[in-house]
């Protein structure tokens, strides 16, 4: 509520004039205020909805009742677990240099994923229900199993071209050359 002083009629209507224009704005202030206010309000609510959302995906809960004992079924449980990712990682960039009770000991590439060992040892926690230990180790350790598969497939070609069936393909075909070798594997009937 204001209290005027006139002085004259003209007086007055200028006096009303500006109490409307200044009530106007005082109303449009509020309304900015309040759409502000409401939009700073939601604004913290999805915030905090996201914050919650993300506590929830970084609870881990641990099945427990996988045991894993050595690199290969470790290997198998990230197939079963659908873990393309860390399988990858452990065949292609991992060299195993010791693997014991809850401890794994490694050696590895350039190419390893700066993430794995956090990976790693969160999917191990879930899957066996206990931590785990990842180490770094200067040893080189074994040859990654992907290397060790290269290893092999070069060694089954070699010895390939040197039975007698390829070196007489060879003779009838001498631009021939053997570039894969399947084994097959043959049933046993008891």
């Amino acid at each position: 509520m204001s209290i005027i002083f006139v002085k004259s009629v003209n007086d007055i209507s200028k006096e009303i004039d500006k109490i409307e224009t200044l009530e106007k704005y005082n109303e449009n202030k509020n309304i900015e205020t309040t759409i502000n206010n409401d939009a700073i309000n939601q604004i913290k609510n999805v915030t905090q909805e996201k914050k919650v959302k993300l506590e929830k995906e970084n609870e881990v809960k641990a099945e427990g009742n996988i045991l894993i004992n050595t690199l290969d079924e470790l290997i198998d449980v990230c197939s079963k677990k659908k873990e393309i990712k860390l399988k990858y990682e452990l065949e292609k960039n991992v060299n195993l240099v010791r693997f014991e009770n809850n401890r794994i000991e490694i050696s590895f590439n350039d190419d390893l994923d700066k993430n794995f060992v956090k990976d790693l040892s969160l999917k191990l926690f879930e899957w066996t229900g206990q931590r785990w230990i990842i180490s770094f180790s200067k040893i080189k350790g074994e040859l990654s199993i992907k290397d060790k598969e290269k290893n092999n497939k070069i060694e089954l070609l070699n010895k390939a071209k040197q039975a007698s069936l390829f070196k007489a393909m060879i003779d009838k075909f001498p631009d021939a050359n053997l570039i894969d070798v399947t084994t097959l594997k043959k049933k046993l009937d008891d």
